[in-house]
């Protein structure tokens, strides 16, 4: 996508100006970018009164819905964020979804260097046994390696859901007023 085709940043934030916008790109992005539309509602409408969405009331989903079907959807729709399939109901996410998550979401840390120096290491180390160079208990260094990227791997999963709660909570920035 050239940077032609990219929304403006003034444009941008007009359009993710919405709490409804901003948590259907949430919600539709959690789901791997498609979603059905109901259960899109259902989830903001949950959202919106902090409740489990089985909770929610059909009233709700309703009111939920017709917002988005009139108003965010055609809105997402008209900048190439999503599309939407009225016969199935279906939400899609774009790429320009990538671009609008990309100014919210900064990663500091990169996990592939990690993984990468972790097993570089198991490799080098594996490699110098097997020449006779060092001298090494297999068993003990494997379990100490694989609990090294068992440790890695649950780290970056963690940091990742914070990021999502924290993204998620950029989203819903609404006023207490």
């Amino acid at each position: 996508m050239s940077e032609d085709e990219r929304l403006e940043t003034a444009e941008l934030f007009e359009v993710l100006s919405s709490d409804r916008r901003r948590a259907l790109i949430y919600f539709l992005r959690s789901r791997g970018g498609d979603a059905d539309l109901r259960e899109l509602a259902a989830e903001i409408a949950a959202w919106e009164q902090d409740i489990d969405p089985a909770a929610v009331s059909d009233d709700d989903k309703k009111r939920v819905y017709i917002s988005l079907y009139q108003s965010h959807l055609p809105k997402l729709e008209e900048h190439q964020i999503v599309t939407y399939d009225s016969d199935t109901k279906q939400v899609s996410s774009t790429e320009q979804v990538d671009h609008v998550m990309g100014l919210f979401t900064h990663p500091t840390t990169r996990w592939d260097r990690f993984y990468l120096a972790v097993s570089a290491l198991g490799f080098v180390v594996f490699g110098l046994h097997l020449f006779g160079v060092i001298a090494v208990p297999v068993v003990p260094f494997t379990i100490v390696l694989l609990c090294t990227l068992l440790g890695l791997s649950i780290v970056h999963y963690y940091q990742y859901r914070l990021m999502m709660k924290t993204v998620l909570s950029e989203f819903s920035y609404r006023s207490e007023r």
